[in-house]
């Protein structure tokens, strides 16, 4: 495979899979907001009454995050490296390595997070004991999320160190037009998915946050079977649950414009 062939592969996988630039702060699990939510301070305050965006539809929210999983047999196929491959096989292995890793740790992280979302969707918060037990599966869903994308975000770290290894052994000039075009690879496609994952971060804190107050408040709000709409018996608790989700509204909204700043 040529040079010019594997750069341009490098091309297609990042912005398939330009998910996985995702920096999570050092790659630490971020702790769960423990402050009570009465007592957390809430987004800027809104004078006028801002309209709620439109809950994405199941196919954008998989158009957010990477390719639904190959065909099994092509997922359990294994990468083999021969032991006299040419330096622009060594290539072609790191950067399929890196698609057929990223692909199967992606998939997993796209479900759990489609999942968190959905914990406090109305339909799911009608008994207290579905909230209980929503507010439980919340706990365990946040800290292997921020996990899940860390071990992402190492797979493209590692395939990065390699390429570099790899670049390291062609003579100087076509080293340095190597690393050059990979620098400017991910400095046009790798920012606009860093935004978006920053973001995604204050979503699922968000998410987890709304999750909570429903579960703090699960004996003080009804809601109607009809609509789905719920009706906290404080209008304080009605401020404060409008707020929560206008916030995630907002953040969504960012990251919208992150991806097609691309």
């Amino acid at each position: 495979m040529s040079r010019s062939n594997i750069i341009v592969l490098a091309i297609v996988v990042l912005l398939v899979l330009g998910v996985a630039f995702y920096t999570l702060r050092g790659h630490e699990q971020a702790p769960i907001d423990s402050t009570p939510v009465e007592q957390a301070a809430l987004p800027e305050a809104q004078e006028a009454v801002e309209p709620e965006a439109p809950e994405a539809s199941e196919a954008e929210e998989q158009a957010t995050f990477v390719p639904e999983p190959q065909e099994e047999e092509a997922e359990a196929e294994e990468l083999v490296l021969p032991e006299d491959a040419t330096l622009d096989q060594k290539f072609e292995f790191v950067l399929n390595t890196m698609l057929r890793d990223v692909s199967a740790k992606a998939s997993d992280y796209r479900v759990k997070r489609k999942v968190l979302k959905e914990l406090s969707l109305a339909d799911n918060l009608k008994t207290k004991e579905a909230v209980e037990e929503n507010f439980l599966l919340a706990q365990e869903l946040v800290p292997q999320l921020y996990k899940e994308a860390a071990d992402i975000s190492q797979v493209f770290q590692d395939a990065d160190a390699e390429i570099t290894a790899l670049a390291a052994e062609k003579p100087e000039e076509a080293r340095a037009g190597i690393l050059e075009k990979w620098d400017a690879l991910k400095r046009e496609n790798a920012g606009a998915y860093s935004d978006f994952f920053a973001v995604e971060d204050e979503v699922i804190k968000a998410h987890e946050r709304l999750m909570r107050f429903y579960f703090v408040k699960r004996d003080f709000y009804s809601i109607d079977s009809e609509t789905s709409a719920v009706t906290f018996e404080s209008e304080n608790d009605q401020r404060l649950e409008r707020q929560l989700r206008l916030r995630i509204n907002r953040l969504k909204r960012t990251q919208d414009q992150a991806l097609s700043s691309q």
